[in-house]
């Protein structure tokens, strides 16, 4: 994948005495050939001088630099939510002003995204590195439980949840909501970076720890309050901005287990060439990859990204952006095994049938998520009924309950936690058929 810039997000609370050198080392820092550099700094309500040494900066006018300041103390969280906002990089990395942390670790921070392997990438300061300042124990014990308790929560064998390197891909490290106005951030982020699947790797870092004297912020509050946050997001999936999703089904499609549930349904059904419609946020990709061939089209940009920069670098992968499924025709020339359509309402299975038949093998599959109002056209456009699978009743008579109840387009978030947590019971209820309005039809090729 062509990455062509890389944000630096700086979170600044009273550095004064090292936050020109930390922007002079990010500055002469070493990154991949191809990629611009750009550097978002964000002054949190400084009050020792460290305003007054970033305006003398802004003054010099270097282009890579972008200065913004905090009316008043917020938090990391909110800070670093505020750059990500001001951000227009690729991939995003969050930098400390207090130089514990050193830009030369850059190159291999970046290694995992830029090869396509990683969306998210940990500095841990606990893997084996060249050096590491030896400080409090106490201090590194409660880093371990709380990473420990992280990875219990998220099932991810992390080492260092409570690291400030975190890189990740700019669009998806934009779509996530940021609530956390402190360090609550590093578990939230951890969180809802494994809801959505994302693949994440670590790589080992340096690490010169301040003591408290020399102007270490975080205490043992902090550490008591990710508790709280680390349980908080394992109970509620709040993982995605809201203006990522285009329908009320894209929130629970951004559920793991709703995809797996699925995929689980049809999977034997599905080939190694894929010709995908409307992916939404590409999470059936990640499970369904690797294959020889997944093409797909998507008619949203924030997806389109999304999906492109997670899986457009793999073997096999291409990825279009269209405005019409007209537009498609054009694009394509390849023969399937399998075509995926289960965004559900978008379309009708007659307007892709009619555009993308010619383009399935004999015997390839037509799976269409939805309802096909004549079964007779079935059969015209070439096509034979496999297998009809009566997908989610329960789950679908209570969101259409839910939608008329509160009058609502989408599931709210405290429906898609029950959902989520409740899916067991969906599962067992699956024989209740005369509830549900959603049909999967496994459509054979003649």
């Amino acid at each position: 994948m062509n990455f062509k810039k890389l944000s630096i997000l700086i979170p600044v609370f009273n550095e004064k005495h090292t936050i020109e050198l930390i922007i002079e080392e990010v500055l002469n820092s070493k990154i991949p050939s191809g990629l611009e550099k750009e550097i978002i700094i964000v002054d949190d309500g400084s009050r020792d001088g460290t305003r007054e040494i970033l305006k003398k900066i802004e003054e010099k006018k270097i282009p890579e630099i972008k200065v913004f300041y905090n009316e008043k103390n917020m938090g990391k969280g909110a800070t670093i939510q505020r750059a990500l906002s001001y951000s227009n990089g690729d991939i995003c990395l969050i930098q400390d002003a207090d130089l514990e942390y050193n830009p030369e670790e850059y190159q291999n921070l970046l290694k995992p995204i830029i090869s396509g392997d990683a969306d998210v990438v940990y500095g841990s300061r606990f893997l084996p590195s060249h050096y590491a300042r030896v400080l409090y124990f106490w201090h590194y014990l409660g880093n371990r439980f709380l990473t420990f308790l992280s990875n219990c929560f998220t099932n991810l064998n992390l080492t260092d949840m409570e690291t400030c390197y975190k890189v990740a891909i700019g669009p998806l490290f934009k779509s996530i909501p940021i609530r956390s106005k402190r360090f609550g951030i590093e578990p939230e982020l951890t969180s809802k970076f494994s809801k959505r699947k994302f693949r994440i790797y670590e790589v080992p870092i340096s690490y010169k720890g301040r003591t408290y004297l020399e102007g270490k912020k975080i205490t043992w509050w902090d550490g008591i309050k990710t508790l709280f946050t680390i349980t908080l997001y394992w109970l509620l999936n709040d993982s995605i901005k809201k203006e990522f999703l285009n329908t009320k089904r894209d929130l629970l499609e951004e559920t793991p287990a709703y995809q797996i549930w699925l995929l689980k349904k049809i999977f034997k059904f599905i080939g190694e060439k894929i010709l995908e419609i409307e992916p939404s946020a590409g999470n059936r990709m990640f499970f369904l990859l690797p294959k020889e061939k997944y093409f797909a089209f998507t008619f949203d940009e924030k997806y389109y990204q999304n999906i492109n920069l997670r899986f457009g670098s793999k073997k096999g992968v291409e990825i279009f952006l269209i405005k019409k499924l007209e537009e498609a025709k054009e694009k394509i020339n390849e023969e399937f095994d399998t075509i995926l359509y289960l965004k559900d309402k978008n379309f009708k299975f007659e307007e892709i049938a009619q555009i993308f038949g010619k383009n399935l093998k004999k015997d390839g599959r037509f799976i269409f998520k939805g309802k096909i109002d004549d079964l007779k056209n079935i059969k015209k456009f070439g096509f034979e009924i496999e297998k009809i699978i009566k997908f989610d009743p329960l789950g679908n008579f209570l969101l259409s309950l839910h939608n008329k109840i509160f009058k609502e387009k989408e599931p709210c978030l405290f429906f898609k936690m029950l959902y989520e947590r409740f899916l067991f019971i969906l599962k067992i209820f699956q024989f209740i058929s005369f509830l549900s309005t959603e049909r999967i039809y496994i459509l054979k090729k003649i």
